[in-house]
């Protein structure tokens, strides 16, 4: 199941082990897998090395537990349209999208939440792209595929690339082209305005291949959103082995801004601008998973908690920390904008 590899970005074999990790969030996956995380001696990326083969790795992503895939629960409700309207005015007032005639900035709470969801810069809204009449965008690992609902909704032509086959349905019945592998032929050249990718180029084995198709795949001028964890943050050095976004072995690649920089220029990419995002739950999840190892040492058996790493308190009570580490630039997740000439 495990196997020794080189570096994506440079080839060479030669690297610093750091710590080893496993899986700690999942009960339903295979125990005792425990890979090392290594640093290439040559260009300095972070990755697995063994790693789980790419023709098990399956097995670590559990069909009822693992949250990217879970449908969204936002159905009719007024919370749900209220969600959607706060898109909505953000989108408007802020990327430049025409009224669409649907009353979506209508009430006065969606427009105090929009300017609020505006200026704290949640993860949905710092993807939106500017408004392009007639534009075309492909969302890499598109998950529960929300967000491309929603740029449909705001007049994208969308596609979407995701292995999940119940998530790849549930997009394709609201009319977007979703497909299981960026390598299709469906998928045309030069085509696209946007392309983007949340957190899912540090799950790839071929990140640079991914990259460069990405790059491939853009019209001259088009432009790419990529978001990932940042190793090098404060909270990567401080838990390591615990740090909430290690995701072993379901990353097989971790970046930091420079390794992400690196790639994206490789590919060709120009006037890359990277930003820090940090979430309050990479804290609660780090203490938590810190806490389920001690108790795990002690049983002798894999423990799984999720209750502190949950709760909206103790993750309100960390968000100015949280901020406070962003300007820093010391964030846990980072932002890649990037363009094709």
């Amino acid at each position: 199941m495990l196997e020794e590899t080189r570096c994506n970005f440079c080839g060479n074999t030669e690297w610093v082990r750091l710590f080893r990790g496993t899986d700690r969030v999942y009960r339903s996956v295979p125990e005792g897998v425990w890979c090392d995380v290594v640093r290439c001696r040559e260009c300095g990326l972070v990755y697995l090395s063994p790693r789980v083969e790419e023709g098990s790795i399956g097995l670590f992503y559990p069909e009822s537990e693992y949250y990217a895939h879970r449908e969204s629960t936002s159905g009719p409700g007024r919370m749900a349209r209220l969600k959607r309207d706060v898109f909505f005015v953000v989108a408007r007032r802020h990327f430049g999208y025409p009224g669409n005639g649907t009353g979506h900035d209508s009430s006065l709470a969606a427009r105090a939440l929009g300017a609020l969801a505006y200026r704290l810069l949640c993860s949905r809204f710092r993807r939106i792209p500017p408004h392009i009449a007639g534009g075309c965008l492909l969302e890499f690992g598109f998950g529960a595929g929300d967000f491309l609902c929603r740029m449909q909704e705001l007049g994208w032509e969308c596609w979407g690339v995701e292995r999940n086959v119940a998530t790849r349905e549930r997009v394709s019945a609201r009319g977007i082209r979703a497909l299981a592998d960026l390598e299709d032929p469906a998928i045309p050249e030069g085509y696209f305005d946007y392309v983007t990718s949340y957190h899912a180029i540090e799950h790839v084995y071929d990140p640079k291949g991914v990259l460069r198709r990405m790059h491939d795949i853009l019209k001259p001028g088009g432009r790419i959103f990529c978001g990932v964890p940042n190793f090098d943050s404060l909270l990567g050095r401080v838990f390591g082995t615990y740090w909430d976004n290690l995701g072993v072995p379901l990353h097989p690649h971790v970046f930091t801004a420079a390794s992400l920089k690196m790639f994206l220029e490789a590919c060709g990419f120009k006037d890359v601008r990277i930003r820090y995002h940090s979430l309050a739950i990479a804290v609660t999840g780090s203490i938590q998973w810190a806490w389920n190892a001690v108790v795990w040492r002690m049983t002798g058996q894999k423990y799984v908690s999720t209750t502190f790493r949950d709760s909206r308190i103790f993750q309100a009570v960390v968000v100015p920390g949280v901020k406070i580490v962003d300007w820093l630039l010391l964030g846990d997740n980072i932002e890649a904008t990037a363009r094709k000439v």
